[in-house]
């Protein structure tokens, strides 16, 4: 009788404990479920800017550590620096967004003087030979 409760005891045991294993396994913490990493942040956040027309065309540099993202690089107009901006603020576990980014200045175009023609050349004189006497 008691071999048969000391072995009717470990059963019980183990069954709790595989089931506790198993639950334990079978239910994702919320930590990873919610915060994506940084690597995912960083490449959503370039994938994203490449892709739209109005900033695909800019040179930024995109990283994050700890949910927080900094732009670095150049747009091409400010437009566009806002609008990378606001694709990074929108990127799910991004807790704050440092924009580095500088916009790059418009080139005004240089006026062309007009150059003056050359002056004539000096005219060359004209010679006339004198008479032959004879």
């Amino acid at each position: 009788m008691r071999i048969h409760t000391k072995s009717l005891s470990i059963a019980i045991l183990t069954v709790l404990l595989s089931l506790s294993v198993a639950c334990s396994k079978s239910k994702p913490s919320d930590d990873t479920t919610s915060k994506p990493s940084d690597d995912t942040i960083t490449k959503d956040v370039q994938a994203k800017v490449a892709a739209d027309p109005d900033t695909k065309d800019t040179n930024v540099t995109v990283v994050a550590k700890e949910g927080k993202v900094t732009l670095t690089g150049k747009a091409k107009t400010p437009v566009a620096q806002k609008k990378v901006e606001q694709v990074a603020r929108e990127e799910p576990g991004v807790a704050a967004v440092d924009d580095q980014i500088a916009v790059e200045p418009v080139a005004e175009p240089v006026p062309v003087q007009a150059v003056a023609p050359p002056p004539p050349p000096p005219p060359k004189p004209i010679v006339v030979p004198a008479p032959r006497r004879s």
